[in-house]
């Protein structure tokens, strides 16, 4: 008597390949990490301009990471509703985005390390503040973010075909990465600092001194961020004021001569010398 055996044949089910992003999701992360890094810029604006304090709860910082929240939660809403529809973990966002939601891990991490730095060291200014270690890690983090759709566009094998207006995220992404970059390297920039354009070996008669009066004239403003001062760098004697770090320096007077000049005691008001009615 014969029996008959039969074996089934265990066939392991193949792992879905990673998914393409789609246009619009590639616009939708153009457009956050356009909004972060105009974040990023007016934080820099504040810095530049004598607006924050020792503090890292500023109105700029509430800006930056606002934003730096709305990127995260559309990162991780897309993760998990993928993930809930079966895909694994490493495969819940679109090819070229998991180092997209890392960078938004970092920047977070980055943001805490920041806010321990100030409280121990003080708000940097000028060079220190773009080059603290902190804030590096901030820009490596942002770097990450939003070059998302520019991976998105190197993974995609159709990229080559696609209509010119899917292709605008891609260049966008690699604009905001040339920016943070630019933002970090300001100090360089000959339009930011005309000192970058000189030759160290020109020659040149510009010269600037201040000076606080012996007699007590107030030169610095009341809360010690600003110093009063008087020039001709323009062809004429004018007032400006300018932060103790260098920065955000502002034109007060504009007809006749004007030299002089001191803060009132609220730092509010200045009076100064002026020979406008002659």
């Amino acid at each position: 008597m014969a029996t008959e055996t039969s074996t089934t044949r265990y066939v392991p089910k193949s792992r879905p390949a990673t998914r393409d992003a789609s246009p619009r999701f590639n616009w939708a992360m153009a457009v956050l990490s356009t909004v972060l890094v105009g974040g990023f810029y007016l934080d820099l604006w504040a810095h530049a301009h004598g607006r924050t304090d020792n503090t890292f709860f500023t109105p700029w910082h509430a800006v930056l990471y606002s934003m730096l929240a709305a990127v995260g939660i559309f990162l991780s809403i897309t993760a998990w509703r993928a993930w809930h529809r079966g895909a694994p973990w490493w495969e819940s966002l679109p090819a070229g985005y998991g180092l997209s939601l890392v960078g938004v891990a970092l920047f977070a991490l980055g943001g805490v390390a920041d806010l321990v730095w100030h409280v121990l060291f003080g708000v940097e200014f000028s060079v220190d503040a773009l080059l603290s270690p902190t804030h590096l890690v901030l820009a490596c983090a942002g770097i990450l973010i939003v070059t998302g759709p520019l991976r998105a566009a190197w993974r995609d094998p159709s990229r080559g075909t696609r209509p010119w207006l899917a292709r605008i995220p891609a260049v966008l992404s690699l604009a905001l990465a040339l920016s943070i970059l630019t933002g970090f390297t300001q100090f360089v920039h000959p339009l930011v600092d005309p000192w970058a354009e000189v030759s160290p070996f020109a020659s040149t008669a510009q010269s600037e001194i201040y000076l606080v009066d012996a007699d007590g004239a107030r030169r610095f403003s009341s809360d010690g961020t600003r110093v009063l001062f008087h020039s001709d760098r323009e062809g004429e004697h004018q007032i400006y004021t300018i932060g103790v770090n260098g920065s955000g320096r502002t034109r007060l007077t504009s007809l006749a001569a004007n030299w002089g000049g001191s803060w009132s005691l609220d730092g509010r008001t200045i009076a100064f010398n002026s020979n406008r009615t002659g």
